[in-house]
């Protein structure tokens, strides 16, 4: 789930008598977090506004490039840009490009960056997570508005049960959501800390 902004409360003025203890329960509240998020469908950008007014949206892999000096807590990556879709991951105009930039800078300039590419183009999704996962930096797959988990349960539990475990497991919701959660990295065991984050 995406992590909301968060406003700090206003600190009091400085010559006030409760200045220092109030400064020390400000310092506990979060501040909003810091999210980029690359898509150039306007109804997605303004789906992510509405939960995270801070973040700064961006349509294009230039602009996005041109903000990730920047430091960010989140970045949110689309690959097929410019209204088209299933665009070759070679071209420079797709968030493809963005993860081409960012593994050819250091790791540690994002090391406390987590990315989220949420493009429903499956086979782009897996190439971006691996170069991602492969530079050191954390990553997870979240195709935009589907929770991969519960789109998962709704396939198993539309296949007709099977008569034995072996054929169940041959089944195809069972392939695809391998095939899924092998491209997301992640599952809600996993987010949930039961499973370690897969290497």
């Amino acid at each position: 789930m995406t992590r909301m902004g968060i406003d700090s409360p206003p600190r009091p003025e400085p010559n006030s008598p409760t200045s220092a203890e109030s400064s020390r329960e400000c310092d506990a509240v979060p501040h909003a977090a810091r999210l980029l998020f690359l898509d150039d469908d306007p109804r997605r950008t303004r789906s992510f506004l509405e939960i995270n007014p801070h973040a700064v949206a961006v349509s294009t892999a230039e602009a996005c490039v041109s903000r990730l000096e920047d430091p960010w807590d989140e970045v949110h990556l689309d690959h097929d840009l410019g209204g088209e879709v299933y665009v070759d991951s070679g071209r420079s105009d797709c968030g493809m490009e963005v993860v081409r930039w960012i593994v050819s800078r250091p790791a540690g300039q994002f090391h406390d960056t987590l990315f989220v590419i949420h493009t429903h183009n499956v086979k782009a999704a897996g190439v971006m997570c691996r170069a991602l996962r492969e530079h050191g930096l954390a990553v997870v797959y979240r195709p935009f508005g589907i929770n991969v988990d519960e789109w998962i349960e709704e396939l198993a539990a539309s296949e007709p049960e099977c008569p034995t475990p072996a054929l169940r497991l041959r089944s195809w919701p069972e392939r695809l959501a391998a095939i899924v959660r092998r491209v997301a990295g992640w599952s809600s065991r996993r987010r949930s800390g039961e499973l370690p984050p897969e290497g």
